[in-house]
């Protein structure tokens, strides 16, 4: 999948550093968010970059007035062997530093590889997050914790996906209700594990739903 020339139009790139290593993160930051905007951050599946997943969410970026921040992995992939979230956690402070941001809705977003990585984070980790949408991706059930601050988590996962599987997205869904997690898990008829084919849409029904559970919980 290569982004489209206007998703690498819109985003800026900027650069930080992970102790003697540059990391790399993208923003797209539309004319219609106002102060207060929310924020999706945006992890991308392996072999991907952020562009990839602003591509998916500019349309409701531009509807909702919504800043996406879309870092890129270490070579193409996230860390499965433990929670890293510093360097998440750090780009969100300088994004934070421009820009007026509503912390009470701010939002993950990720894809395959990224929506794996997300489960971690969001089972075994601190960060600013308030919800997230795992996309074709879920990591296993061993090691889960039962955080103090169990946030919510909705996975989609087309039926015809070839990488991960339905009885396994049950196993690993029922495993993060048992640690105190509200999961809602969405089947996709018609859909594999490609994304890009209906990204747009799944990107505007994530949104909804991301920002309505949040609503309700406040």
């Amino acid at each position: 999948y290569e982004p489209s020339e206007e998703a690498k139009t819109i985003a800026t790139s900027h650069r930080i550093m992970q102790g003697a290593f540059p990391r790399t993160w993208f923003e797209y930051v539309p004319d219609t968010a106002r102060s207060d905007a929310p924020v999706v951050i945006l992890l991308h599946g392996a072999g991907r970059d952020g562009l990839s997943l602003i591509d998916m969410w500019k349309d409701v970026a531009k509807s909702h007035g919504v800043i996406l921040l879309a870092p890129n992995g270490i070579r193409g992939k996230w860390p499965m062997d433990s929670p890293r979230p510093k360097v998440l956690v750090d780009i969100f402070a300088d994004l934070s530093g421009w820009h007026r941001i509503d912390s009470d809705r701010v939002y993950l977003f990720g894809h395959s590889n990224g929506a794996s990585y997300e489960q971690v984070l969001m089972n075994r980790a601190e960060g600013p997050w308030r919800a997230a949408v795992l996309h074709a991706g879920y990591w296993s059930t061993e090691n889960l914790v039962s955080p103090l601050d169990a946030k919510p988590i909705r996975l989609y996962l087309g039926v015809q996906d070839h990488i991960f599987t339905i009885p396994n997205a049950r196993a690993v869904g029922q495993g993060l209700a048992r640690a105190g997690h509200d999961v809602e898990f969405v089947k996709i008829s018609q859909h594999t594990h490609w994304l890009y084919a209906l990204g747009p849409d799944i990107a505007d029904d994530s949104w909804q739903w991301l920002d309505q559970t949040v609503a309700r919980a406040n």
